[in-house]
């Protein structure tokens, strides 16, 4: 594979070429100090544009200057009828509620707040028939609000079952009401991908359903709702987002422009959250260096998919309860161990640790990170033994992120995997 890396700044790209580097934010962000000589952040759309063009997404990304009211009613302009979808916590949420209340004032709307973490077959299902008769779907949310909006539209529309769409990937076209996004968590990337994530009820098994149709029309990326979002939210959302950028980069179905994504939402996302340690939300900086980075990772798994560290982090979630990004956290750095035996995935690792400055091999640079931030970096402190890694490995096993990774995933290797976190 043969990977081309650029270079790029916060204040403006460079017409020639396009450079993507920790400069981005400025050194200077990532010194404790939140004071920095450059002037009021913005997205690097042109940049984020370039991939997803590169990447063929046809998601467009809008950065909203902190004006979410705004860039929403542009969008739902030309449509009647509103569904929308919100997670009921953010309703309390000035900016949301601002907002909410302006979509009412000029469009019939349909306001669904049931939404679940992790949602399931039966919580999707039961979503969609809010949604018979809309014109456009708005979602303000995370992961989980984007993932019950997407697929409860989808059924609402077509009528047909979550069944229909999985495992058998489909490519019909179908007359699916727009999708406008607002994540409201720089973490699952979802928003730029034509995915979405649900469990069955039964086994708890995740279920990545596809189709061109779940694709959003419009992202709107405001770095203001980022502030109320709580510390601990951002930290498992910003780690999972490194971990999507870490996985994707890697994976047997990563093209030359996902692993180029990948590496550089790496580069913006690691720095990032070693500095959300010591500044929080506070500063500007970082929350856009954590949205760019969240989409270009999102971007990447898009054509990449992910790996086994998100096979391995699925059952501690279905079994223990244990929050995603803290699942994935634990067996990250042992699986981009054992992915280092592919020559391919080390070369990229390397290059990885070059650009985020590592001064020791990757996979102790992201434990000392999960250390850092505050999350387990074992099974043992989450509850978890022995004697559960067995059903572990068998669930593991049927996770279709493990087919992706770079290193076969087998029953003997899972369970040592698991054994190598247990303490």
């Amino acid at each position: 594979m043969l990977v081309h890396f650029q270079q790029v700044t916060l204040s403006g790209i460079s017409p020639t070429k396009v450079t993507y580097s920790s400069s981005y934010i400025g050194e200077e962000v990532f010194n404790g100090n939140n004071q920095s000589k450059m002037d009021e952040p913005q997205l690097p759309l042109e940049l984020l544009q370039l991939h997803a063009e590169a990447l063929s997404i046809s998601t467009r990304i809008i950065d909203t200057h902190n004006d979410m009211t705004d860039a929403v009613l542009k969008e739902l302009q030309p449509f009647h009828h509103v569904g929308i979808v919100v997670d009921a916590n953010l309703l309390p949420i000035p900016d949301v509620a601002r907002c909410l209340e302006a979509v009412k004032e000029q469009h019939p709307v349909t306001l669904y707040t049931d939404v679940h973490e992790n949602p399931t077959v039966h919580n999707v299902t039961t979503a969609s028939k809010a949604f018979s008769d809309i014109d456009v779907m708005l979602v303000i949310g995370g992961g989980s609000a984007m993932d019950t909006a997407k697929i409860a539209n989808l059924l609402a529309a077509t009528g047909e079952t979550c069944q229909d769409f999985w495992p058998t990937h489909r490519t019909d076209r179908l007359v699916v009401p727009p999708l406008v996004v607002v994540p409201t968590t720089a973490g699952t990337g979802s928003d730029v991908q034509s995915y979405a994530l649900i469990s069955d009820d039964v086994t708890h098994r995740k279920m990545a359903i596809g189709h061109s149709s779940l694709a959003a029309v419009a992202s709107l990326l405001d770095r203001n709702i980022l502030v109320s979002c709580p510390h601990r939210v951002m930290v498992l959302a910003g780690f999972d987002a490194l971990s999507h950028a870490l996985e994707a980069a890697v994976t047997k179905t990563a093209t030359d422009a996902s692993t180029t994504a990948a590496i550089q939402a790496a580069e913006l996302l690691y720095p990032a959250l070693q500095q959300l340690v010591h500044a929080g939300v506070t500063s500007d900086h970082v929350r856009a260096a954590l949205q760019a980075g969240s989409t270009l990772a999102g971007m990447a798994i898009e054509r990449s998919m992910l790996g086994a560290a998100h096979g391995f982090a699925n059952p501690l979630t279905a079994q223990f309860s244990v929050v995603h990004g803290q699942a994935v956290a634990v067996c990250l750095p042992a699986v981009i161990e054992i992915n280092r035996q592919i020559p391919q995935a080390n070369m990229i690792y390397l290059e990885i640790e070059a650009r985020i400055g590592a001064k020791e091999p990757l996979t102790t640079a992201v434990r000392r990170l999960v250390k850092s931030l505050g999350l387990h970096t074992n099974l043992t402190s989450l509850g978890i033994s022995e004697p559960d890694l067995p059903e572990l490995s068998r669930l593991a096993l049927q996770q279709w992120t493990c087919s992706h990774n770079p290193y076969p995933v087998t029953e003997k290797n899972c369970l040592s995997i698991y054994q190598s976190v247990l303490h």
